[in-house]
């Protein structure tokens, strides 16, 4: 990890109480208060670092002529995006690609990730020596050092999207990630009117991730510029037997104004780009042959294999 530290804070559950009772909204009006000076401070703390504000048109590439043809030049800036598992299974994948388009949305400001408590206990907490690991290259210039990452938890989903919402207003913020658990109940249509209204207003792009579940049967409603859900896919192993690079089945399942697609990316730490699944590997990532003939088993061990079979 380079030098420097991740600020974390908690907010208080906008909407706590009844309705009714004063004392509970006063309390709730002043946890929105402390919050909003908590995201205020912790973005000023990065001092020098300033995100450009998106314009029309504004995108950030792939590293795929296909898909960023489909996208329109590439991911829109500026907007709100959706990032789901297929099945509960892909969380971790889904996770490891919001963070990857994070890193390509990245233009020297700060990176504001929120973590809803539920989320955080379904899908565990980052882990910082993956990130500085995922970012690789990348840290050795100016464009994204993992020590900005703004650390945020909340008590709920509504709580989340609140601090989702005020994020993407705040200037020097390049992206706000967000997982929250019960996208469907939590973020109805008006509720993601508002995250796209800020973005647009503020400048950054919204990352809004499902934790804990997969999409399958999910219906949202929903104003986001793309929903992307996502799959694991198998990675290479290295030289030495290690984990290969990350490497994902991404489906592009809505895009508004645009077309639909499918296709095999993993991401590259060493140039802190996407990149095309290996070749060698199958479209469906079954395991390739191991080369060379194998040797014959012992006449002994094939005649005690035959006994064990008659035994049965």
């Amino acid at each position: 990890m380079p030098s420097g530290r991740m600020p974390v804070g908690d907010v208080a559950c906008a909407g706590e109480g009844s309705a009714g009772d004063g004392a509970s909204s006063a309390a709730q009006d002043l946890a929105q208060l402390r919050a909003r000076g908590l995201l205020r401070r912790a973005v000023e703390a990065f001092g020098e670092a300033h995100a450009e504000p998106a314009g029309a048109g504004d995108h950030a590439p792939l590293d795929h002529d296909a898909v960023d043809a489909v996208l329109g030049g590439g991911l829109a800036r500026g907007a709100l995006h959706e990032i789901l598992a297929e099945e509960a299974g892909d969380c971790g994948a889904a996770h490891g690609f919001a963070l990857a388009l994070a890193l390509r949305l990245n233009r020297g400001g700060a990176m504001l990730w929120i973590q809803e408590e539920r989320a955080r206990a379904e899908d565990g907490a980052p882990y910082p020596q993956g990130l500085a690991m995922m970012a690789g290259k990348m840290m050795a210039g100016s464009a994204f050092d993992p020590a900005r990452i703004i650390m945020l938890r909340t008590r709920d989903a509504r709580s989340a999207l609140w601090a989702m919402e005020q994020g993407l207003r705040c200037p020097g913020l390049d992206t706000v990630l967000a997982e929250v658990t019960g996208l469907a109940g939590a973020c109805d249509l008006t509720a993601s009117r508002r995250l796209v209204l800020a973005a647009r207003e503020g400048g950054a792009t919204g990352l809004l991730v499902q934790a804990g579940s997969g999409a399958r049967g999910l219906k949202i409603a929903s104003a986001a510029r793309t929903r992307w859900l996502i799959g694991a896919h198998q990675s290479r192993r290295g030289l030495a037997g290690e984990p290969g690079r990350p490497a994902w089945r991404l489906h592009l399942a809505r895009h508004r104004g645009g077309r639909e697609g499918r296709w095999l990316r993993e991401w590259d730490h060493e140039q802190g780009q996407f990149s095309a699944v290996t070749a060698g590997e199958s479209a469906t990532g079954a395991s390739q042959a191991l080369p060379g003939d194998l040797p014959a088993l012992p006449r002994e061990r094939t005649d005690q294999t035959r006994r064990i079979a008659a035994a049965r």
